[in-house]
């Protein structure tokens, strides 16, 4: 029942999450992989392929626990898409990257990726692997501090456990644990550690101290015990006004309170116990000179009271008399309200972890708490019942935001947040602020920000940049991987154990949108990427970007109308010189992103489950200080998926919108990467669904973010010095557009047809030859209209009146070439 169970968990994990990708669940994950192991990454190297045409990243792991396959405990090699070798990097959006540090499951087989001719680790398996159905074959194992979790992009599972049930579930093999031998480490320091500072509890003058109190309140309880006044009812002991103080060192404030059932009492003497937990001050505070008590109203008088003193009780536990005078004194008369008698501060050691302060032996608290029945009187009486209420949680200086601003932000152009609160800490140390990670679904995941986007820190006030992602995630290049985004924000301070868990204030940060930057080591900076006329005036002379259509493009006539209708309403939204050059010749063979200084748009070779990527070239340019461009892009098109849908409207289980994924991908080939927001076009989930309904559709020119984010990297691109690296130019914009007009594309305007956008009627005129027949269709490829014409002619005309708006396409069939023709009707 246990294996029925796990195996029902897995295929309802399935439809966890949706984005570029076709979802995997853990089922297929294990029956196509070969290799599964868990492990962390400790080194990653990136190298060119062969002839370089395309980076890549050897990425050394030590391996934890082997699940399945022929693999030794030690080192394994697994080459990854994408990095940085020198000044020049390839960006792969929606790519797995691995760094440093990653710690989870991987699902890998061989590879089939080029090798690098250097043997970056003598890895302990010989054999290179490459992770199997991109991100999805990485369960990350992470802890924000808040939530642990086993996930990828797509699902989530309950714990590492789910992982190793479900392989064994799958493949009837007991995984090997790897580091089974490992011997603990030695605790022989620790307790070293605790055995300090003992000493005071044998000081000479605190003892002498101690027992002369002693003494003299056994000379009053032997009067006491001689007195026959009526004893009142009960003395109470309380903890009152606990609060956290001070920055660096911090410091636990509290007064203990003294309070009776009537107001009859007289307090002369009484003694208090206090237990306190060692894991936040240490042992002994009395010995350390960790704590310091002084008067309060009960005692507050010099001439009565004697002073309060700590006094060592055990190694968690403090004692302070208080004593009133032996002669010409004038005692505090108590009353039902608690009244602070004396208050304490102690230095903390920590001040993360949950402790709790505590009375002491009560009944010793009981035996030397006397009162008097007048102020000045002698008649000592001993209480005849003494409480000591409760416990208290003692707070923990966990981090706590009050506000930050400003609270709407763009990541990756240099907008700063600064985050006001209390208990930062005084310096950041080993401090963290995480913000949403935009390249995961899940609510709860969070990125930490690298070192260099820290402005300030200290206890109260934090200011941070918002970058665009993180440098260790994607070898110093951005591209999308684990960029900023809208969410709560969470603070650790450097103190912060792994059990506590950051605090979450809303209202949430909102980033609107964000640009690739890269990272210039030498300058120990995050810089922006910019456009250019990556061709030069002597080879494209538009300033910008052509793209070559590859023929299986174009020979798809839904594809390549579609493909031009993105890229016109793309160029619409921004003005970016994103043009269509040629198509390639036949001939042309390449199905994957290589680096051959040409821009294409085509059906490629993907992980299978991977619907669209875009590949970009980036460089930097050294006499311009470092300031990143981007020469090529390509966009591939999973050459596998047979259920596009290109246009809008009503979709069945499980097809793919074509033109939502290619504007998406356009968005990564201007620089721009994800955000949260389901409603913006770089949020990278959704375009294909486990159910039939209509697509998640974005208006485009409504799409404010998409825009400003894209007129953000124009501005940047031509208001930027590029430098004498290369042959470049500066972008040159394309001149206002209307979104989805139609151009005239007719073969040297022998075809004429009108009126366009049309209402009911359409008009067709061919200057040369006969018209055969015509078809319209609209993008999903259905006819709309069929006819036959029954005699020789070079016009035709259509009724389309009762045809809903939309975009259309017009197959004219002649006796010497097929036309066909993107139409509007409105």
């Amino acid at each position: 029942m246990k294996n029925l169970s796990l195996f029902l968990v897995f295929m309802g994990l399935s439809l966890f999450g949706i984005s570029q990708s076709i979802p995997q669940d853990v089922i297929n994950l294990v029956n196509n992989c070969q290799y599964i192991f868990e492990g962390t990454v400790i080194r990653s190297d990136s190298y060119w392929g062969s002839p370089d045409s395309a980076i890549y990243t050897s990425n050394t792991l030590q391996i934890h626990k082997i699940l399945k396959g022929n693999l030794v405990c030690g080192t394994v090699e697994v080459i990854t898409r994408g990095g940085r070798v020198g000044d020049e990097g390839q960006i792969i959006s929606h790519n797995l990257v691995l760094y440093k540090g990653l710690k989870g499951a991987f699902f890998c087989n061989p590879t089939n990726y080029d090798l690098s001719p250097i043997d970056f680790y003598p890895e302990t398996n010989t054999d290179p692997l490459q992770v199997e159905f991109g991100e999805q074959g990485y369960l990350r194992y992470y802890y924000d501090g808040i939530n642990k979790e086993v996930s990828n992009n797509m699902l989530v599972l309950d714990s590492i456990a789910q992982v190793y049930d479900a392989v064994e579930l799958l493949t009837q093999f007991n995984y090997i644990d790897c580091e089974a031998t490992i011997t603990a480490p030695s605790s022989v320091a620790v307790l070293k550690v605790a055995s300090t500072a003992l000493t005071a509890k044998n000081d000479t003058h605190i003892d002498t101290q101690n027992r002369e109190y002693v003494e003299k309140v056994n000379q009053k309880l032997q009067k006491a015990a001689t007195n026959k006044i009526a004893a009142t009812n009960e003395l109470i002991y309380t903890f009152q006004n606990l609060q956290i103080t001070q920055t660096f060192p911090r410091y636990f404030e509290f007064d203990v309170s003294l309070s009776a059932s009537d107001n009859d009492s007289y307090i002369d003497n009484g003694l208090a116990l206090v237990q306190y937990p060692k894991s936040l001050f240490g042992v002994d505070i009395v010995g350390n000179n960790k704590i310091t008590v002084t008067r309060s109203t009960v005692i507050a008088s010099v001439a009565d009271y004697d002073d309060p003193i700590p006094l060592y009780e055990n190694d968690s536990c403090f004692k302070v008399w208080i004593f009133a005078k032996t002669s010409n004194v004038t005692r505090y008369q108590l009353n039902t309200t608690p009244t602070p008698a004396f208050h304490v501060k102690i230095e903390y050691s920590t001040c993360n972890l949950l402790g709790v302060l505590r009375w002491g032996d009560v009944s010793k608290m009981s035996l030397y708490s006397l009162y008097t029945s007048t102020a000045t009187g002698f008649d000592y009486t001993q209480y005849p019942v003494t409480t000591a209420t409760g416990f208290h949680n003692i707070p923990r200086c966990l981090p706590e935001i009050t506000d930050f601003n400003p609270k709407n932000v763009k990541a990756g152009v240099g907008d700063s947040v600064t985050i006001s609160g209390k208990f930062f800490g005084q310096t950041r140390g080993t401090g963290k602020v995480s913000l949403r990670d935009a390249d995961r679904k899940l609510l709860n995941a969070y990125i930490s920000l690298d070192s260099i986007d820290y402005i300030s820190w200290s206890d109260n006030q934090i200011k941070v940049r918002i970058a665009s992602f993180n440098i260790n995630a994607n070898n110093l290049f951005g591209g999308g991987s684990h960029p900023a985004g809208s969410g709560k924000i969470i603070i650790k301070n450097s103190s912060s154990d792994t059990t506590s868990s950051y605090l979450l204030v809303p209202p949430n940060l909102t980033v609107d949108y964000a640009v690739s930057n890269t990272y210039e080591s030498l300058l120990f900076q995050k810089k922006r990427i910019d456009l250019v006329d990556a061709y030069g005036p002597n080879t494209l002379g538009n300033g910008g970007y052509g793209f070559y259509i590859a023929k299986n493009i174009y020979n798809n006539p839904k594809a390549y109308a579609t493909v031009k209708k993105a890229l016109k309403d793309w160029q619409c939204l921004t003005k970016v010189p994103f043009v269509i050059l040629d198509t390639l010749p036949s001939t042309w063979s390449e199905t994957i992103s290589v680096n051959d200084k040409k821009n294409v748009i085509q059906f490629g070779v993907l992980d299978p489950n991977t619907i669209m990527e875009t590949s970009t070239f980036a460089g930097t340019c050294p006499n311009a200080n470092g300031n990143a461009i981007l020469p090529e892009v390509d966009i591939i098109i999973n050459n596998t998926i047979v259920t596009w849908v290109y246009d809008t409207g009503a979709v069945s289980a499980l097809q793919v919108d074509f033109y939502w994924s290619l504007l998406h991908e356009l968005g990564h080939a201007h620089l721009l990467v994800h955000v949260t927001n389901p409603n913006d076009m770089m949020y990278g989930f959704e375009q294909v669904h486990p159910t039939p309904f209509n697509l998640r559709r974005i208006n485009l020119a409504s799409d404010v973010n998409a825009k400003n984010g894209g007129d953000d990297v124009i501005n940047h691109s031509l208001n930027t010095a590029h430098g004498s690296c290369i042959p470049i130019a500066n972008i040159v914009l394309l001149p206002p557009c209307v979104a989805n007009a139609v151009e005239d594309e007719y073969l040297n305007g022998s075809l004429k047809v009108y009126p366009n956008p049309f209402s009911n009627v359409l008009k067709i005129e061919l200057a040369e030859g006969i018209i055969l027949s015509t078809e319209l269709t609209n993008l999903l490829g259905q006819t709309i209209f069929k006819q036959n014409l029954p005699r020789i002619t070079n016009e035709a005309e259509i009724n389309v009146n009762g045809v809903n708006k939309g975009i259309y396409i017009l197959n004219v069939h002649t006796n010497k070439h097929d036309y066909i023709v993107k139409l509007i009707k409105q």
